[in-house]
């Protein structure tokens, strides 16, 4: 310790008191502790004009001057202060904990200082005791002046400016940002009004104090704020009254814990540490004008901001090798799981514990929101769950929200939504639109969005097309106009409308967890532009706790997928398709002849097929002798009647009349039935033509042939069918004919719908 002293003083002695004027009074050069870096310093303390006066207990100081104070204040790592180490323990003093404290009698002593004035001063304050990341700031040139300070009335006007650095990693001092106050104190109770003004002080110098409890490291943030500010500590709390603009800037937070985890499905278990700390978030500015800070005791608190801009942010979204979003982990849980470990341990409370009242929960904040704008935003999204990764950007973000406030609605009112915009351009491309009525504060949520995706290149979403449908795309743009309900009730209402332009899969990748038909459903849903339009309507309520938008739509995706295996012709434009979706053109036992019903449906087939000239068809005859034998007698018993048809309706041959085909009927009755009914006489009788027809039925030969001849006209006139309505002959194949029917009970021809 070190230092100068000189004084000049006047003292009178009368009657026990002391009077005593003090013109000067000068303590200079004073050093505590090591002389090549005390912990205690400054150039010049001057006081002037100082008077004591024992009998009215009074000390009055015109001006206290203090030149170049600094000062390093140090805590180490085991929570002790530096200046612990000065303070012995007196000869006995009573022990720790058993002091004895006295009132004196009497009124207090009074000091009253007209001028206080400290100038040029340091601080430099490290704590040691927050484990790796040590505390280090610093406070240069710092300004203090205080004018008629009351020691008993604890008032004082007071001015103080400060310079503020935090210690960089090399080991020097970051740019400093300023901070300074001018208004009126009281120190009891506490009390001050006054006007603060603080620009780009550095957040990031007590970014220790959150490592404990956050895996971020903030890199840089500075805060600015010009305002005024009450304060006032009352008996049933706190009183606080800020307002004024503020700015947070060049912010710069990047994520600890969670991109390791990335970094490793990357690069593997040895990946470089460098890659364990990514840019989590960043933005230039965050500007809040008006804002406005209402804290009063036993009031919920009221924060109101007049507009809120966001300049040129960025934000990382990544879905971790776990399934996990990489904002789960923001939070450290450590200390969380030794809170309810210690929790568990702790005695159970007395009996009569549930009977003390518990402190009522504090009110919620009333929070209004002006106007927020957002411009030049970009928010990188990678997914390290899927295999390959996937990697996409949002940027050129920008939109507003209108006003919105958390005063809950009247009493069969509505909530009170704001007006939401939002524009960006998705992987470079494709364009997006985001616009509707949101609250964001509001309880119950209570919404109506839109959004909007026009031209998405559907090639970098191979990794996700690989794990669901087991095929990589090709090419392919995808536009969606999605839009959301949410009523106060919880009940959602959504329309999904998702276009697909030009989707083309790949060959099956080997190894995929599943492979599903999906170049057969595109050329399903596709139209003759190769466009393929769904909708998908969702409702349900957000109540339920069963209830996921996402795997509802996938759920949708998957099962349109699968049914083109399972029901492709309810794919088909809904084609003369049953619920069962039986995919076939159904006859009239034995007859191989199309009946309008049949006619029909190929027409719908027809229509359906040339607006998607991806797909071809085989057609497949049946013919079943043991349900059909009766149908095939009656259908050639009847040609033979009404005489063969003719190739074409030209070359029709007039219709035969009634005594044609009689005759026929009874030739035909000649050659098959041997065994002819006979008279008296033994000659053949003359029959009804009802019984004629039932004995030639009765012996009428099946040939080996006629199954497979039968099976085979039908598609054979299936298929002349559909050229006849303009399908391409090059697209219709005949397949293998079926003598032993897939149902017996409906003869058919099998519709199967493959891609070229």
């Amino acid at each position: 310790m070190g230092g100068l002293a000189s004084l000049t003083a006047d003292v009178t002695w009368q009657s026990g008191q002391v009077q005593a004027t003090v013109p000067t009074l000068a303590v200079e050069s004073v050093a505590l502790g090591r002389a090549a870096a005390p912990e205690v310093a400054w150039t010049g303390l001057q006081l002037r004009n100082l008077q004591l006066d024992t009998a009215r207990q009074q000390v009055l100081v015109e001006h206290v001057g203090l030149e170049a104070p600094r000062a390093r204040v140090q805590r180490n790592a085991q929570g002790r202060w530096m200046y612990e180490q000065w303070l012995q323990p007196v000869a006995g003093a009573p022990a720790k904990g058993r002091e004895t404290v006295t009132s004196p009698a009497g009124k207090p002593w009074q000091v009253l200082v007209q001028d206080m004035e400290l100038a040029a001063g340091q601080v430099e304050l490290t704590d040691a005791s927050l484990g790796d990341m040590p505390l280090a700031i610093r406070l240069s040139d710092v300004q203090l002046r205080m004018q008629n300070l009351d020691s008993v009335k604890g008032t004082a006007q007071a001015k103080l400016s400060a310079r503020m650095a935090e210690r960089t990693v090399r080991g020097g001092w970051g740019k400093p940002g300023s901070l300074s106050y001018d208004g009126d104190l009281q120190l009891d109770p506490l009390m001050t009004k006054g006007r603060v003004q603080v620009n780009a002080l550095p957040l990031q110098a007590f970014e220790p104090y959150m490592a404990p409890h956050l895996n971020v490291r903030l890199v840089r943030a500075l805060a600015s704020f010009d305002g005024t500010v009450q304060f006032a500590q009352r008996p049933r709390g706190p009183q606080l009254q800020l307002q004024g603009q503020g700015r947070v800037t060049d912010v710069h937070v990047q994520s600890l814990l969670g991109d390791a985890h990335a970094a490793h499905a990357v690069q593997g278990p040895h990946a470089a540490a460098a890659l364990a700390a990514e840019d989590l978030l960043r933005w230039k500015q965050l500007r809040l004008q008006g804002l406005r800070v209402n804290l009063q005791p036993a009031q919920p608190p009221h924060i109101q901001v007049h507009s809120t801009e966001l300049q040129d942010f960025f934000a990382r979204v990544v879905v971790l090798p776990e399934g996990r979003l990489n904002l789960q982990n923001l939070v450290k849980t450590a200390q969380s799981e030794g809170a309810a470990a210690a929790d568990a341990v702790a005695p159970a409370p007395a009996e009569q514990a549930p009977a003390a009242s518990a402190a009522p929960a504090a009110p919620s904040a009333r929070i209004d929101m002006g106007p927020i704008t957002l411009q030049g935003g970009v928010i990188k999204f990678s997914d390290f769950f899927i295999r390959p990764n996937y990697t996409a950007d949002l940027t050129a973000l920008q939109g507003s929200l209108e006003a919105f406030s958390s005063q809950p609605a009247a009493p069969g009112e509505a909530p009170a939504l704001a007006k939401l915009t939002l524009d960006g351009i998705a992987q470079g491309t494709a364009q997006l639109h985001i616009d509707g009525l949101i609250n964001p504060l509001a309880q119950p949520l209570s919404m109506d969005v839109r959004a909007q995706v026009q031209g998405l290149d559907l090639s970098p979403l191979t990794p996700y097309a690989i794990k669901y449908v087991g095929h990589g795309i090709e090419k392919g743009k995808f536009s969606m106009d999605v839009r959301y309900q949410v009523q106060p009730d919880g009940q959602l209402t959504a329309s999904n409308q998702l276009v697909l332009n030009q989707l083309t899969f790949t060959d099956p990748v080997e190894g995929a967890p599943t492979s599903l038909p999906v170049r057969l459903a595109v050329a399903l849903l596709a139209d003759s532009h190769g466009v393929i339009d769904l909708n998908l309507p969702i409702s349900g309520s957000l109540n339920d706790p069963q209830f996921r938008i996402a795997p509802v739509v996938f759920k949708i995706i998957g099962n349109i997928i699968r049914k083109a295996v399972t029901a492709p012709f309810s794919l088909l434009t809904g084609a003369f398709a049953s619920e069962d979706d039986k995919s076939d053109i159904a006859f009239e036992p034995g007859r191989a002849s199309l009946n309008s019903q049949a006619q029909s449906n190929l027409q719908q087939l027809a229509k359906a097929m040339s607006s998607k000239p991806q797909l071809k068809l085989t057609l497949v005859g049946q013919a079943n002798g043991a349900t059909e034998a009766e149908g095939w007698k009656r259908a050639q018993l009847e040609q033979l009647m009404n005489g063969p048809k003719a190739e074409s309706d030209d070359e029709a041959p007039p219709e035969r009349s009634d005594k044609q085909k009689l005759a026929a009927l009874k030739q035909a009755y000649r050659n098959t039935v041997k065994d002819r009914p006979r008279n008296m006489l033994g000659l053949a009788k003359d029959l009804p033509s009802e019984e004629m027809q039932a004995l030639i039925l009765r012996d009428m030969v099946i040939p080996a042939t006629a199954w497979p001849d039968l099976a085979a006209a039908r598609a054979q006139n299936v298929r002349d069918y559909l050229l006849t309505q303009g399908v391409d002959p090059g697209r219709v194949f005949l397949g293998n004919a079926e003598t032993k029917a897939a149902n017996p009970a409906t003869p058919s021809v099998l519709l199967n719908i493959s891609v070229q």
